[in-house]
């Protein structure tokens, strides 16, 4: 969650804790205020702190969601999926589009098979 000083929620957002950095995806329909206000924090409440923020407009969001999601996107990849919890996130290498993807198990459609 993206909360207000009061505690109270700005939105909900997908948050992943990386080696080297933390990736935040906002909700399309948000992610400017979303963005305006991390950007307010970092100037106010993290001014001394060592934070970089870069936002990446070419990028999207893909769900593949349902019990057999899981299956379907093992067969595109070489990296074995079945260890992947829920909540977690791995950076895999996708042949087909030469790309780096963060594929995460964070969906609520159904549990796997």
């Amino acid at each position: 969650m993206i909360t207000n000083d009061n505690g109270g929620i700005i939105d909900d957002t997908i948050i992943t804790n990386l080696p080297n950095y933390i990736n935040v995806v906002f909700n399309a329909g948000c992610k400017h205020k979303d963005l305006e206000h991390i950007r307010k924090l970092k100037d106010e409440k993290w001014k001394n702190k060592d934070i970089t923020i870069d936002y990446i407009e070419d990028r999207s969001l893909v769900a593949l969601q349902g019990p057999k999601a899981n299956k379907a996107l093992q067969t595109l990849v070489p990296s074995n999926l079945s260890n992947l919890n829920f909540m977690e996130a791995v950076l895999l290498n996708i042949p087909h589009i030469n790309e780096q993807v963060l594929v995460s198990r964070c969906g609520y459609t159904g549990k796997l098979e």
